[in-house]
């Protein structure tokens, strides 16, 4: 399951550690460099995280596992943005999902 809106911001720029969705590539460390607003709008909620590569320049597309000792494992589908001033790659996770009140 994936952890909440304020669960998640609590852990803005902190690490993460991510693998591919097979597992098979080696682990590599993350930041947490930003968090959007979150905006309601009947039973859903909408915000983005961007996360900022600590130990690679590139990132493709697709699924990955994140790791973080305050939320355990969880699988997010990111895309890649742009390079950031140090020349790392800066990926988003979106988030549209339904909320129970």
């Amino acid at each position: 399951m994936l952890p909440s809106y304020e669960v998640l911001k609590s852990l803005l720029h902190q690490e993460f550690l991510m693998t591919d969705e097979a597992g098979a590539g080696p682990r590599q460390r993350c930041q947490l460099v930003a968090i959007s607003d979150r905006r309601l709008a009947a039973a859903f909620e909408t915000f983005s995280l961007s996360f900022q590569g600590l130990d690679f320049a590139a990132l493709t597309q697709g699924l990955y596992t994140f790791e973080h000792s305050t939320i355990g494992a969880c699988q997010l589908f990111v895309t890649p943005r742009e390079l950031g001033r140090d020349k790392k790659v800066v990926f988003d996770a979106v988030f549209n999902r339904h909320v129970v009140p």
